[in-house]
């Protein structure tokens, strides 16, 4: 399952984190994800959140990674 692969994660990612967990398919992924509101795109820090509601459950870490 594609949620459980943030599952212990952080809660901000860059295009290239998502590439490095997501594989080859991120763009189509995120769209995905995006539209059932597991994650968003904030143009003015160019990261992708994950929103609070879904944080808890999957014990993420408020934060960044932006380590590959």
């Amino acid at each position: 399952d594609v949620l459980l692969k943030f599952e212990g994660g952080y809660t901000e990612y860059k295009a290239e984190c998502l590439l490095h967990l997501l594989g080859d398919r991120w763009k189509i992924v995120v769209d995905e994800l995006r539209s059932i509101g597991f994650i968003r795109f904030d143009p003015k820090k160019a990261v992708y959140k994950v929103p609070t509601i879904w944080q808890k459950g999957l014990t993420m870490k408020r934060g960044k990674s932006f380590n590959v």
